[in-house]
This record gives C-alpha cells, structure tokens and sequence, in this order.
C-alpha cells in the first residue's frame, strides 16, 4: 500500500526493520492477505478466475480471486483513514484505518500509566 498520508506516531518497534524509512513520504507498507479455504482444491487464482464472479450481488469477499478480497479490504482502510482529519489542513491524519489509530492511541495511554 502506497500512500501520501503520514503513518502518525507508531512504536519504535513497528519501524524496527526499516528505521530509515519512519518519516519517508509517501509511505509504504507491505499488505498480506490469509485466507484458510479447506474446500479449494486448486489455490491458483488463474484457474478459479472464469467463475470469480457468478452474479453482480455477490460480495467482494466471496470472490475466489485473492486480488479481488484484497482491494477490497484495502478499500476498506482508505475509507476507514478518511475518519480522522486534520481541521487545519482537511487531510487525514494517518493513512492507517481508524481502528488502528485508535490502538495506538491506547497503546500509548497505557505506555504513560505504566
């Protein structure tokens, strides 16, 4: 995921594999996607991409396309980081969903009373 908005304040251990990049612009941050299917025989995508979709009102997680779950997740957190806005500059504060900000910020609560 590529983004043009700051991470916000994250641990120091969240950037421990690359500290070189904590106040890079634009941020970048590897996304995986795990998905446990015991009934899929075949885990190609390339073979289960002719019926990925069998109707227009199926939803993007019941794609048999990993891409097609992952956007859409993906989708999801940009949403999601749109909730926190900076009133000065009407930008978001994070690229990170808002769930995930809220964390930190309890993160670091927790890390000051202890």
């Amino acid at each position: 995921m590529v983004s043009t908005a700051p991470t916000g304040r994250m641990p120091a251990w969240f950037w421990s594999a690359c500290p070189h990049l904590e106040d890079v612009c634009p941020v970048f941050l590897k996304t995986a996607l795990h998905i446990h299917v015991p009934n899929i025989q075949t885990p190609d995508d390339i073979l289960n991409s002719t019926n990925a979709h069998s109707s227009a009102t199926d939803h993007p997680l019941d794609s048999t396309l990993t891409a097609d779950v992952l956007r859409y997740v993906l989708e999801g957190y940009n949403a999601l980081s749109w909730l926190a806005l900076d009133s000065n500059t009407h930008d978001r504060l994070s690229c990170l969903p808002i769930n995930v900000q809220t964390l930190m910020d309890l993160y670091y609560l927790t890390a000051a009373i202890t």
